[in-house]
């Protein structure tokens, strides 16, 4: 009697390795398109903007498929002097970015495609900008308003002149601004082996 064990067999081994293929994409194929309501008519920019956007999705493990679909996401991207703004519509949400030229666009296009994938705003500190997609915007801000910030410290000292190791302790508070910064600093600092119970006393202001 023939026995029926190894087709079961690859039929269990067949289910097992598409459960575990690397790289194997479970969302429904997606295409990338033109918001001609918000899309100005430079033919060759708007060819440029698709291909990042199609690139970007790709490196993300989506499969791209040519429109329409009903996976369709909706790229926009107008520019106003050397600024680029760029906006990705897709099925659930709309994101959008800016690039400060036309060299930080991929960067930009990257931003906004991880941003839809993973439901986060395409801001610093969301999981849609990192080191290797940052703007130089994003990576220096312009403070609005001043940073106000308060300093302790505790630890050793070296003092000239005098044996064994001072102790310090010490505060400071400093305000920045864009363009430059004040800060005032005090420091108490007192040798513990010191006969003589010698205390100092210094600040400093810049």
């Amino acid at each position: 009697m023939k026995s029926t064990s190894p087709p079961v067999w690859r039929a269990h081994l067949a289910v097992l390795a598409c459960m575990v293929a690397p790289g194997a994409s479970l969302a429904a194929p997606l295409c990338v398109s033109l918001d001609e309501a918000l899309t100005a008519s430079d033919d060759q920019a708007n060819k440029g903007a698709l291909i990042l956007v199609r690139a970007a999705f790709e490196e993300q493990g989506e499969t791209v498929v040519d429109p329409p679909c009903g996976n369709e996401y909706k790229v926009a991207q107008v520019q106003t002097g050397d600024v680029f703004t760029v906006s990705l519509r897709g099925p659930e949400r709309t994101r959008t970015g800016r690039a400060g030229s036309a060299n930080e666009l991929p960067k930009v296009y990257d931003q906004l495609v991880r941003a839809q994938l993973s439901g986060d705003l395409a801001v610093t500190g969301s999981q849609a900008v990192g080191r290797h997609n940052v703007t130089t915007e994003q990576a220096n801000p312009m403070r609005a308003r001043a940073d106000s910030i308060f300093l302790i410290d505790l630890g050793p000292a070296i003092v000239r002149g005098v044996d064994g190791v001072p102790l310090s302790l010490g505060g400071a508070w400093r305000y920045e601004l864009d363009q430059y910064g004040v800060q005032i600093a005090a420091d108490f600092v007192w040798n513990p082996t010191d006969d003589t119970d010698s205390k100092t006393v210094g600040g400093s202001f810049g």
